[in-house]
């Protein structure tokens, strides 16, 4: 056997033994099953964008009346509960306050004259009262209230909808951070509203290292990123982890992943919230008047322990698309009579 027929052989036996996914003449890969770990080969663009039309912003918009006291007159929570208590005659002042959030919806019911999107329940719930208390010398609350605050109206809208009715809380899960939010429209429009076009999958079927798309509106800007799944399974709904670095406004938003390349594209789940912890700082008396401090001289004010918010961008929670399947089964009957006949599937 001479050089060449030796070299001709060992190409087929290296072919042969090489862990390569078949490519059909379409164009579309013949794979595992799996949902894939790895970076598409082929465009994604129009698949993406054709998602990217049933997300839609959404915010809310809580206006409370608020009460303030005085620690002196030793307001209790029990005192709040009483009938004969009048907040507005024991407050030392009042007013108006408002508290606005936003994060992502997507649509996946469009009747006629109908729209519901999914969300996350903390994105549109406010509670009715809010109540904060005086701190201790050590910063500990104490059983005495600073503030009282009631729900005077909320105001929630999704952009893109056409007028309707205000938008409506038809269903709602604080412990798996859920919502559905109605519509109801005053003509049907022009052309059907665009519901999100793909497959439901099973989070049950993420590996780790399984490579997903995710879309939102961090920051308030629509955008497409990726990331890996870390932690699959971690809860007994199949909730995860993911790595993408997102900010405030992604909550709501779709994660989705391929199962053996495009265009098999299936939503597996739902970004829930950023990994964030309180951190202790050390800040001046607010009513200093210093606008700027020289770091090469000596603070000699009066210095307070603060807390602030520091997220930990890259640790990012995810709820399964199994605990949205089973959110809408157990809202089913609710949603018949509020006129939103969904196909769960």
């Amino acid at each position: 056997m001479n050089n060449i027929t030796c070299i001709f052989f060992m190409i087929i036996l290296l072919g042969a033994c090489s862990p390569v996914k078949q490519v059909h003449e379409s164009g579309q890969r013949s794979g595992d099953g799996r949902y894939d770990s790895e970076f598409p080969a082929q465009s994604t663009s129009r698949d993406l964008y054709k998602m990217t039309r049933s997300v839609r912003l959404i915010s809310s918009l809580t206006f409370y009346r608020s009460y303030s006291f005085l620690l002196s007159d030793a307001i209790t929570e029990n005192d709040l509960l009483k009938e004969s208590f009048s907040a507005e005659k024991a407050a030392s002042a009042e007013g108006i306050m408002q508290k606005p959030s936003s994060g992502t919806a997507t649509i996946i019911f469009a009747g006629q004259k109908d729209v519901l999107v999914l969300t996350c329940a903390h994105v549109v719930y406010e509670a009715d009262t809010l109540v904060t208390f005086f701190p201790d010398e050590s910063g500990q609350p104490t059983p005495f209230v600073q503030t009282f605050s009631q729900k005077l109206k909320q105001t929630i809208t999704v952009n893109g909808i056409p007028r309707g009715e205000n938008p409506q809380i038809i269903a709602l899960d604080m412990k798996k951070d859920l919502a559905l939010v109605g519509k109801h429209l005053y003509k049907q429009p022009d052309r059907p509203l665009p519901v999100f076009p793909y497959k439901w999958g099973a989070a049950r079927e993420l590996q780790w290292g399984t490579f997903v798309y995710l879309l939102g509106f961090p920051n308030g800007k629509k955008m497409v990123s990726s990331a890996l799944v870390s932690d699959p399974n971690r809860t007994p709904d199949h909730n995860f982890l993911i790595d993408a670095s997102l900010h405030r406004g992604v909550s709501g938003g779709l994660v989705v992943a391929l199962r053996d390349g495009p265009p098999h594209f299936e939503f597996v789940g739902v970004v829930n919230t950023l990994a964030a912890q309180n951190q202790f700082v050390l800040r001046p008396a607010l009513s200093t008047g210093i606008n700027e401090l020289n770091k090469d001289v000596p603070y000699k004010g009066d210095v307070y322990i603060d807390t602030q918010m520091s997220v930990s961008y890259g640790v990012t929670f995810a709820i399964s698309v199994e605990a949205v399947k089973n959110f809408l089964q157990v809202n089913r009957k609710k949603l018949i009579e509020k006129g939103y006949r969904i196909n769960i599937p």
